[in-house]
């Protein structure tokens, strides 16, 4: 891919610019971070460095078929904001760390809809009750659904599926696929999506159990097999010490171990935290008095590719016959279900 650099300072350059092409994007930026330079990606490339003079620039892109997405940032370190790769002008401002980009048909939809989860934030963190966030939780859901739904001739339901797929199976994720652009079938996203779909398939309920085998504690070998048999039930949770909504569920998961441990229930936790010493910390602080195993390869973690995790907590229960029996059993839906199974 071609690679653009901009080197002039004079200020008159970055004036708005006339209409673009029909094959290029003009985007015309306003930043207030005092950086001194803008970057534009894509495809994992550095399309541009523009020089940021008074706070304003402006780049042409060349698209191309396969570009769906473009991504910019000012300071290193930061993080990138999104524009919908579609032929014409864009405004992009960012007042510390909100971004707007508006000014073409599909990024005024996207910025319409990030506007409206920015409510929805909000409203969440003022909620005083389960209720209340439940039911906001719920609006935004719907939300997330109409988006993907309504923009399946563009790259907007890539973007959203590729949000929405942490709650999605394998086959659902691949039915959502199947209803998506196929000028997008070639774009990273949707291949990992599809590979991720694949491996999905492979740890649903009612599939057997895949063999995972990591160290514990004391650097010993323990694969999973040794664990799952007859009169067994065991919960393969990936959690880390790291991780809040972990530390969450630890109380439900002490509580449920402590009652059914001695009728046929173990807890298979991998963790994937980066280091080995909050990981044991956490295990002694909290009782956390079932089996324990780690890589401390964080995201690197090898099971957790297995089973396609990538967002914890997660856990998996496997049943005596080796196939697993239920997925993301959290709160107390765990007591529920181990409930049914043994009283």
């Amino acid at each position: 891919m071609k690679k653009i650099v901009l080197f002039s300072a004079v200020a008159a350059a970055f004036a708005a610019v006339a209409c673009s092409s029909n094959n290029e994007l003009v985007i015309n930026g306003n930043i207030d971070s005092g950086a001194e330079n803008a970057y534009v990606v894509a495809d994992g490339d550095t399309l541009a460095t523009v020089p940021v003079v008074d706070g304003s620039f402006s780049v042409k892109v060349p698209l191309s078929e396969t570009m769906a997405v473009i991504y910019v940032r000012d300071l290193p370190g930061t993080s990138f904001a999104t524009v919908i790769a579609e032929p014409g002008t864009v405004n992009y401002v960012k007042n510390g760390n909100a971004v707007k980009v508006t000014g073409t048909p599909v990024n005024d939809i996207y910025q319409e809809y990030r506007d409206k989860m920015n409510e929805f934030n909000d409203a969440y963190r003022a909620a005083e009750t389960r209720e209340a966030k439940n039911a906001i939780a719920a609006e935004a859901d719907e939300l997330d659904k109409k988006l993907y739904e309504d923009n399946l001739d563009n790259y907007l339901s890539v973007i959203q599926l590729q949000s929405m797929q942490y709650d999605m199976d394998g086959y659902a994720l691949e039915e959502a696929l199947a209803k998506v652009n196929p000028k997008f079938a070639a774009t990273k996203v949707v291949t990992n999506l599809r590979d991720r779909a694949e491996i999905l398939k492979k740890s649903a309920v009612g599939q057997p159990y895949l063999e995972i085998n990591l160290p514990d504690a004391e650097g010993n070998a323990l694969p999973l097999s040794s664990v799952v048999g007859e009169g067994k039930w065991v919960l393969l949770d990936f959690w880390a010490s790291w991780c809040g909504p972990c530390m969450g569920e630890v109380p439900y998961l002490v509580s449920a171990y402590g009652e059914y441990h001695p009728k046929g229930f173990e807890i298979y936790g991998v963790s994937l935290d980066r280091d080995r010493e909050p990981w044991l910390k956490t295990i002694e602080d909290n009782k956390m008095n079932w089996i324990h195993v780690s890589d401390i390869k964080m995201w690197q973690c090898e099971a957790a590719a297995t089973y396609g995790v990538n967002a914890i907590p997660a856990n998996f229960l496997i049943g005596p016959d080796g196939k697993i029996a239920a997925r993301n059993l959290r709160g107390e839906a765990l007591a529920a279900k181990l409930s049914e199974i043994f009283d």
